[in-house]
């Protein structure tokens, strides 16, 4: 399969991804395995937790719950983040 990106701006590639990831578990749930520890330096957590920077990301897919759903809290975050970050900018 390919991915063709027409409209750059409107593009999400991480819930893409999260999409793609959740259609082979759901396609192939007795193939379909999370990747096991190691990972570099990490012996005990899931090389997908840490590449995402979570696990509860990863347990929402596992209980199906919608991209949509997980992307509203990570809004919720992100927002957050934002309002934080906001008084350190120089320029914006």
């Amino acid at each position: 399969a390919q991915i063709y990106v027409t409209g750059k701006k409107r593009f999400d590639p991480v819930s893409t991804g999260l999409e793609i990831i959740k259609t082979i578990k759901n396609l192939y749930p007795d193939k379909f395995e999370w990747r096991k520890p190691p990972y570099e330096f990490e012996k005990r957590k899931l090389p997908f937790d840490i590449l995402i920077g979570n696990s509860w990301i990863r347990e929402a897919i596992e209980k199906n719950k919608s991209i949509v759903s997980i992307k509203r809290r990570w809004q919720r975050d992100l927002d957050k983040f934002k309002r934080i970050r906001k008084k350190y900018l120089l320029y914006g």
